[in-house]
């Protein structure tokens, strides 16, 4: 069966649309993923950042007081220092 000019217009049209809306889809897509990737990086800094400036402030800290305080021994502060740059090492990828 043959199409009249009017009608091979017409489905040309309809095709360029599906494509232009298929097209549009993947872009936005793509947008999405960037958009999101982009909030991750921003949360990872926010975070590494966050373990950096708690770290010196623990070390500042046990040069005030070595031996810990009540019910919060120097051991317990080494062991939070030492989880907190084993943060920061994690997020050793991100460039922030």
């Amino acid at each position: 069966m043959r199409l009249d000019r009017h009608s091979a217009k017409l489905t040309n049209a309809a095709v360029a649309l599906g494509v232009f809306l298929v097209m549009l889809g993947v872009v936005a897509g793509i947008w999405k993923v960037y958009d999101t990737a982009n909030n991750a990086h921003h949360a990872i800094c926010a975070l590494r950042n966050d373990r950096i400036h708690s770290i010196d402030e623990a070390k500042e800290f046990l040069k005030k007081h070595p031996q810990g305080i009540p019910g919060i021994t120097r051991a317990d502060i080494e062991r939070s220092i030492t989880q907190q740059q084993e943060t920061v090492r994690a997020f050793r990828f991100a460039d922030c």
